[in-house]
């Protein structure tokens, strides 16, 4: 799922309605005040997740969930912002990732002003940005590009993996 825009639904924005063997890869979204954002609803199989470069904001619960209790999560998460959840912002039941050492990737995320925390049952990513304003220029007009706020949008702004390409003449 690449380059959409999930707003305003009362349920997840995404959920997998607990189907078995489940690829999700998810680049480039805005998920904006839904229920959800991504809901892993299955509890006994594996689970392959990229979830990279997307907007997780403003839900009446978690920015992303997986009840994963029995089998495995493969997660890969990179350069997500995730901001006013109504609970976590990334909310992994049993820490199922963890204790698998299933994470591929987890890093340069931004997470603030989530209701529950940042995160459950995931440790904090290389190079995380803790956001003490809300980032965005008007999500209540769903604009969800970067303010200049600091402790919100400008301390996003650079804070991309991969940081500097090469030549150094820019950065993520």
């Amino acid at each position: 799922i690449f380059g959409n825009f999930f707003r305003s639904n009362t349920g997840s924005a995404w959920d997998n309605a607990g189907a078995t063997t489940t690829v999700g890869i998810f680049v480039r979204n805005v998920f904006a005040s839904n229920g959800r954002g991504i809901y892993d609803t299955g509890t006994t199989r594996t689970q392959l997740m990229y979830v990279i470069g997307n907007t997780f904001a403003n839900h009446t619960n978690d920015g992303l969930r997986s009840d994963e209790t029995t089998g495995s999560i493969t997660l890969a998460l990179v350069n997500n912002l995730i901001y006013g959840n109504g609970a976590f912002g990334i909310n992994l039941q049993d820490g199922q990732t963890e204790n698998d050492a299933r994470v591929l990737l987890n890093r340069n995320n931004a997470y603030g002003a989530n209701s529950s925390g940042p995160r459950n049952n995931l440790s904090a990513g290389t190079d995380d940005v803790a956001l003490s304003a809300d980032p965005f220029t008007s999500a209540a007009g769903g604009d969800y590009s970067l303010n200049n706020t600091a402790g919100g949008g400008a301390a996003c702004r650079e804070a991309a993996y991969p940081g500097a390409f090469l030549g150094g003449t820019t950065t993520g």
